[in-house]
């Protein structure tokens, strides 16, 4: 699940297989210079950065970024800024860190972001993997064509569940335990999860937030807030005279004297 490489989404556009093999894409102002941002975590690949001019003719790229994400895709923008990359091959990159900005050079006829997936190698199209974010917003007229990320509804705070609060935007959910597994969804800052499970697994703690629920604590990405325990709770009592713990269901009768205090658990 891709997120678009700008922040306003106006696609001028769209995917059309061995003529136009990639989606168009300018901001919300015609001719406006944008940052352009990774559209998900993974390595920077090829970089082309010193491309002056914008071409009549021609298949060029100009200026050019392409990124291999951790999920097997393989992404592309094209037509960039002279002199505006600022990252270099090898380089790791998140999610929504900007790697770019925005131009006209090569075979292009304005300011604008050519983009494009590979799966396989194959170039696909970006509307298949690429969805609006909560950070983003999409013009009217192109809002027909983007898909929103799911975001998996949170609960309230509750010290008797075990619960996670997420810390980060965008955190990512999956169908299951580790890296290599389908992304469905991500959970929003600074909400409350019920957690149900927990595993080590890629080298991160995986919390369990509902069936087919997974998100890993990356780094400080989420925080482990523990439900009470019985033994916290009787400790917090502290002026009973004293405890009877039965042997057996059963039951009993019992007799109170003027100001003494039963405690029921």
């Amino acid at each position: 699940m891709l997120a678009f490489p700008i922040k306003y989404i106006y696609i001028t556009q769209t995917f059309n297989k061995n003529v136009h093999n990639g989606i168009d894409i300018r901001g919300q102002n015609r001719g406006e210079e944008i940052p352009i941002y990774s559209p998900d975590d993974g390595t920077i690949i090829a970089v082309r950065n010193d491309y002056k001019t914008q071409d009549s003719s021609g298949n060029s790229y100009g200026n050019y970024i392409k990124i291999q994400h951790n999920n097997g895709l393989v992404t592309l923008m094209a037509h960039l800024k002279y002199n505006s990359i600022i990252v270099k091959k090898g380089d790791q990159v998140k999610m929504g860190e900007q790697v770019a900005t925005m131009g006209t050079t090569g075979h292009s006829t304005g300011v604008h972001v050519h983009y494009e997936v590979f799966k396989n190698n194959e170039k696909q199209d970006p509307l298949l993997y690429t969805y609006l974010y909560p950070s983003q917003q999409v013009d009217s007229q192109s809002a027909k064509y983007v898909k929103t990320i799911p975001i998996i509804p949170s609960v309230d705070k509750n010290e008797n569940s075990n619960q996670i609060k997420i810390n980060i935007n965008n955190l990512k959910v999956r169908n299951e335990a580790g890296l290599k597994y389908e992304r469905i969804g991500i959970v929003e800052k600074d909400k409350y999860y019920n957690f149900y499970d927990e595993k080590k697994e890629d080298n991160y703690d995986w919390y369990n937030i509902g069936k087919n629920l997974w998100v890993a604590n990356e780094g400080n990405s989420i925080t482990v807030i523990r439900k009470r325990e019985e033994e916290q709770i009787e400790d917090e009592i502290t002026d009973y005279k004293f405890k009877y713990v039965v042997e057996k269901t059963n039951t009993y009768i019992i007799k109170l004297n003027e100001g003494e205090t039963l405690y029921i658990k």
